[in-house]
């Protein structure tokens, strides 16, 4: 446990039980006002999806920019020793557990609904290990954190290509219309940002590490639309918390055991206690990484995996704007403009 920071900290650890209930009283609050409204039902039922869609892309830019923060200074910290953290399955490890309880928090108070299939969620939850991990990874081998932002922006690529090839999901031109906006301009935002910034790196394992991560994220969105087709093909009702609980218990098994054959648990711990700074900022990126699975989650189950990875992507534009409102001297340039213009194009195109 961290020894620094502890008041602030145990202020954010409220946070993911903030997120549950949130995205447990959301629909029923929805369901209240559509009730007293005097709206057709469709309009109704977009009202009720464009509130849906707000509540759960606020959430997961609130939770992520916390948690990227936390994340990059992590893999940059350097200890009086001269040490760096790179015990990734330890810090997988610990992300998992902190996702395991708060997904069990949230059957608790939102029930179990569905019986999903446990080989897609073993698929699903493995899958999306290794997806962390080698992002992870990639950072702890020396790509730069905006490099890696970079890659990332092209994620919805791969969700694509796989909840196409794997969950059967067509898409409209007006879909790909949408998707080559956000892609676009989040590419160009964080291009114009990382050649701004001194420092930027490349290394051949670290790119490696990011291709990995990034055919990962294709196969999980696959399968993670599989099981919604399944579900409604079943007459089952979705649960957020259900899909959660499910991927994140085989996705912490899956990383407890290269943690103890790396004996990574016994050199995480050391480093963390050794090093409080360090143990402070990933307690930190558990809690707020736990909090946004809750809205990730949330999303996939109102919507689809392919507009869950617009969020997440678009993600860089909401942190960009935050940065350009705090000040510090940071300005953005015409190119990065542009790319802001093209990619809330292709998000308000999502909510409209």
């Amino acid at each position: 446990l961290p020894t620094q920071g502890t008041p602030r900290l145990r202020g954010l650890a409220g946070f993911p039980c903030v997120a549950l209930l949130l995205v447990t009283l959301a629909p029923a609050s929805m369901a209240v006002g559509e009730a007293a409204a005097s709206q057709d039902p469709e309009q109704r039922r977009q009202k009720r999806r464009r509130l849906e869609f707000v509540v759960g892309a606020l959430g997961i830019y609130v939770s992520f920019i916390q948690y990227g923060r936390m994340q990059e200074q992590i893999f940059a910290y350097t200890s009086p020793t001269g040490g760096k953290f790179d015990t990734v399955w330890f810090l997988q490890l610990f992300e998992g557990l902190s996702n395991l309880m708060v997904a069990r928090m949230g059957q608790r108070l939102h029930g179990s609904k569905s019986a999903m299939s446990q080989a897609h969620l073993a698929l699903a939850g493995v899958g999306q290990l290794l997806g962390r991990y080698c992002f992870a990874k990639s950072l702890a081998v020396g790509l730069s954190f905006s490099l890696a932002t970079l890659g990332k922006s092209a994620k919805m690529v791969p969700v694509m290509l796989g909840s196409l090839l794997l969950g059967g999901q067509r898409f409209s031109s007006r879909q790909v219309v949408r998707s080559a906006l956000i892609i676009g301009g989040t590419s160009l935002v964080t291009y114009s940002e990382g050649r701004s910034k001194a420092g930027g790196r490349s290394t051949a394992k670290g790119i490696m590490y990011l291709l990995a991560a990034l055919l990962c994220d294709g196969a999980v969105g696959g399968i993670e639309r599989r099981i919604k087709r399944d579900l409604r093909a079943s007459g089952q009702e979705e649960s957020p918390f259900d899909m959660m609980y499910g991927t994140m218990w085989y996705s912490t098994v899956g990383a407890l055991i290269p943690t103890i054959l790396l004996q990574e648990l016994s050199r995480g711990s050391l480093f963390m206690r050794n090093n409080p700074a360090i143990s402070t900022r990933v307690t930190k990126a558990m809690i707020a990484g736990s909090a946004g699975q809750v809205f990730i989650y949330f999303t996939i189950s109102h919507f689809d995996t392919v507009v869950c990875t617009a969020i997440t992507t678009t993600r860089k534009l909401a942190s960009v704007l935050l940065s350009l409102v705090e000040g510090g001297g940071q300005s953005l340039s015409k190119l990065g403009w542009t790319g802001l213009f093209c990619a809330s194009c292709g998000i308000l195109g999502e909510i409209f």
